[in-house]
């Protein structure tokens, strides 16, 4: 046979459940708080390491032009100092008055 409940348990167990959503809802909140301050803190990262990191490819690339313009010049002072001393492609060479 079934066991015989009193009348205060199942009041008892009744208030309790109904008691059980609020207590869910009320531990809900925190985590929920806790979860948008979270997300605020990873995009707040992420902005300021793709700042960085833009900051460092604009560095990069001003650096690389630098050095690309100086082997450049350095380049054509070279070739510029080559063709002087070479000969003509006429076969003759350059005709230099002593003194100049």
């Amino acid at each position: 046979m079934a066991k015989k409940v009193s009348k205060k348990a199942v009041k008892k167990t009744v208030k309790s459940a109904k008691k059980a959503p609020a207590k869910k809802a009320a531990a809900k909140k925190p985590a929920k708080k806790a979860t948008k301050k979270a997300v605020g803190r990873v995009r707040k990262a992420v902005n300021q390491v793709t700042s960085v990191a833009h900051s460092v490819a604009e560095t990069t690339s001003n650096v690389v032009e630098a050095v690309t313009q100086a082997a450049a010049t350095a380049a054509g002072t070279v070739v510029g100092a080559v063709q002087s001393v070479m000969p003509d492609h006429t076969g003759e060479e350059k005709k230099t008055e002593p003194g100049t």
